[in-house]
Formats: structure tokens, C-alpha cells, sequence
């Protein structure tokens, strides 16, 4: 059976993101969205208010979905800024899932707060995505290692899985690396999640897209505040050095997989029993 996610920025857009995901995701099958992934990453600024997150888990309940806080590297302010959310999964609900992308969060998460069903996010998981690899084929048919190279990222190292282990890590979140060959899209000894039909490839505390319409001063510089122009766009970056579709969303810049590798992906996740969450409505890159 196929576990499938949407990523959503509010509810009004589930229905169309859950057609969305079951129509790239049910090749070979029926899909069925059971979980609704919330928040951001990459991006304090998309996370949630408490009033949002308390209406987003009576709907979840309401509609029988799961429910996953998405959570990105923050800075001791920001983690202040997030504490109630946190405080009040750890009082309500805390059998919520949490994704953390932040070592310090994590520890924050399962000490202070007391939410111990927690995943690694796509952040800390490093490996080869540079968009401007031409012949990526003729690369990975060089030598064992250069085929490695553009496989290999580090939740798939046994050694780190073990280590997750160890923390009591129940989940790793990942893309697919855009160079590969997707022989094994599993994570091992640790349950999985892949994200489409989008890879990120770099992110920052800078956004671009925030400086819109703003006075220079305000330009390239982390936001204090944000109106969150970003929710549901995104912009397509050019190149003639580019070897994938490469766009913006926010302060982060990601690949999208090719229609063959989304074609493939719904076998593959059910065959090895992995998460796929889709994330291409939230991004704005369908």
C-alpha cells in the first residue's frame, strides 16, 4: 500500500493537491492522501500561527489524515517564536509528527516540550545537487565512485542511520537526488519519506522574493517580518548552464524531477513501502 502526504499552506487547497499528488503518484495504482503535511522547512516565516495550527489539527482529526509539522533551522529568537506551537502539541498532542531540520531544535523538541515522534528533515541530509551537470550518464559510467558520487547522500550511510537509531529518530525525509538512478529509494534500517516532484538544491536565511517591492535597505537582508508573497508561486530560474527545470520558492531553490522519474515513483514507494509527500501545490510548481 502507497503512503501518500500533501503539503499544504492552508486547507482551502487539499482538494486540489490531493487530486494532484494521487494523479502523479498513482501510476500503477490507486493512491489515497491519509496525511496532511504543515509549516515549512526552509522558512520561519511559513510557519503556522497557534490559531492556524489549532483550526489545522481539528481538520485533520475531522477528515481522518494524519498530521506533520514541518519545522526549519532556527535561531534562538525564532525558537521563541515557535515555542507555543510546540508547547502545544506537547500538551495536546503529542503524538503529532514533527519534522526537524535543526540538531538544537531537536533536542529542544523532545526535552522542553516532550514530542518524541520526530523526523530528520531533507535539510540535514547533504549529497550531489549541483543543476548544472550536463551528462550526468557519461559521468556515472566513469568509475564505481563517480556513480556513488551522484547517488550517495548521508541518510542513506548505515552508519548514520544507526546513529538516528540510537537518538530514537523514527523517520528520514529526503529527495531524490537529481542525478540518480533510484535503484534504492529506501533508507535501510530507518523508515522513509521522498518529496515531489521537487528536490531543493540550496537554501538561506536571505530571501530574494521578500525584498519585492520593498526600499533597498530592506533587500537581502534576513526579514523580520514577511508577507509571505512566496505562498503557492514560485519563479523559474534560467540558464544556459542549467541540465534540469530549476526554481525559486522563498529563500530556497529547487529541481524538478523529470516526468520518467515521477512516472516510476509510485511503483517504487510501494514496493519499498516509502512515504511520498507531495509538495508541488505548497511550492507553486505543479
Amino acid at each position: 500500500m502507497l503512503e501518500l502526504a500533501v503539503h499544504v499552506r492552508d486547507l482551502d487547497g487539499l482538494a486540489g493537491a490531493r487530486d494532484l499528488a494521487c494523479g502523479w503518484a498513482g501510476a500503477g495504482g490507486d493512491a489515497v492522501v491519509s496525511r496532511i503535511y504543515i509549516g515549512d522547512e526552509f522558512c520561519f516565516h511559513r510557519l503556522p500561527g497557534l490559531a492556524d495550527l489549532k483550526a489545522l489539527l481539528r481538520a485533520a482529526e475531522a477528515g481522518g489524515y494524519g498530521l506533520t509539522l514541518l519545522t526549519p533551522v532556527l535561531t534562538d529568537p525564532q525558537m521563541v517564536g515557535a515555542a507555543p506551537l510546540f508547547a502545544h502539541l506537547g500538551a495536546h498532542r503529542p503524538d503529532t509528527e514533527v519534522v526537524f531540520n535543526d540538531w538544537g531544535v531537536m533536542t529542544l523538541l523532545r526535552e522542553r516540550f516532550e514530542l518524541t515522534n520526530l523526523a530528520a528533515g531533507r535539510v540535514l541530509n547533504k549529497g550531489f545537487k549541483d543543476p548544472r551537470l550536463a551528462d550526468a550518464a557519461r559521468i556515472a559510467a566513469i568509475s564505481p565512485e563517480a556513480r556513488e558520487l551522484l547517488n550517495a547522500d548521508t541518510f542513506h550511510d548505515a552508519g548514520f542511520q544507526q546513529r538516528m537509531r540510537r537518538l530514537q529518530v523514527r523517520r528520514l525525509e529526503y529527495d531524490l537526488p537529481p542525478y540518480g538512478d533510484d535503484a534504492d529509494i529506501g533508507c535501510g534500517l530507518m523508515p522513509a519519506a521522498v518529496y515531489f516532484p521537487l528536490g531543493a538544491i540550496t537554501s538561506g536565511r536571505v530571501c530574494w522574493m521578500a525584498g519585492f517591492g520593498r526600499p533597498a535597505r530592506e533587500k537581502f537582508v534576513p526579514a523580520k517580518v514577511c508577507a509571505r508573497r512566496c505562498n503557492a508561486r514560485a519563479l523559474k530560474l534560467a540558464s544556459p548552464d542549467f541540465a534540469l527545470p530549476v526554481f525559486q520558492n522563498g529563500n530556497t531553490i529547487f529541481y524538478r524531477y523529470s516526468d520518467a522519474r515521477l512516472s516510476r515513483l509510485g511503483a517504487r514507494a510501494r514496493a519499498e513501502k516509502v512515504r511520498l509527500v507531495y509538495q508541488g501545490a505548497a511550492m507553486g510548481i505543479p
